[in-house]
This record gives structure tokens, sequence and C-alpha cells, in this order.
């Protein structure tokens, strides 16, 4: 597979990061809604958002446009995994600590501090 289509109405999600861990880069459609966004967020962490599509014509038109660029496919393809496992998606630590200060804070409203 060169180019992945990540579905809508509702994304991939992990089926979008596994795209993107490989080294095929997907083309998202923006949505309004938070299941309709993941792709977009994944995109957005390894500095992809050209590949993130406004509206269903121009989904078509950026997947089209890539499948053809067979020069600059063949780079983005070789960089990605690199990209990827660089990016915040990949970083265990951070997230853990956002997880826990969001614990920390409900913990904290919840006592009343």
């Amino acid at each position: 597979m060169d180019v992945a289509l990540d579905p809508f109405p509702f994304t991939g999600g992990t089926g979008t990061f596994e795209a993107l861990a490989v080294g095929v880069p997907p083309i998202s459609l923006a949505g309004g809604r938070f299941a309709a966004r993941c792709g977009v967020a994944h995109l957005a962490q390894v500095g992809l958002d050209r590949l993130v599509a406004a509206n269903e014509d121009d989904y078509v038109r950026l997947a089209v446009s890539l499948a053809r660029d067979l020069e600059g496919l063949a780079r983005l393809r070789a960089q990605l995994p690199s990209r990827t496992r660089a990016s915040r998606l990949c970083d265990a630590e951070a997230y853990a600590r956002s997880v826990e200060d969001a614990y920390r804070g409900m913990w904290r409203r919840h006592c009343g501090a």
C-alpha cells in the first residue's frame, strides 16, 4: 500500500497511527467531532497537516496528488517511521505525565482544593 485513506465520517485512529508507523502516509478528512478528527491529530503530530482535507473533493485531490508524486511519496514513506517514533505520538513518558496531571487536577477539584 502506498497511500492510506483514513475513513470518514469516523476516522481510523489506531489504523491511521499504524499506517504512519510503517511508512504509509494517510489522507484524512477533518470532521466536526472527536471521532472524526483523530486522523487530523495524528497527522499534526508528525508535521503532515498538508494531508488533511477540508472536504470530500479535497480528500480525493490530495490522495490522487500524493499517489502521482512517486518521488515525493518515496521520500515521505522513507521518513515516516522515524518521524512517527520521534513524535509525541510515541512519547509514552509525556503521555503518562499528562494523564497523571489530569488525575491530580480532577482529584483536587473533587476535594475542593
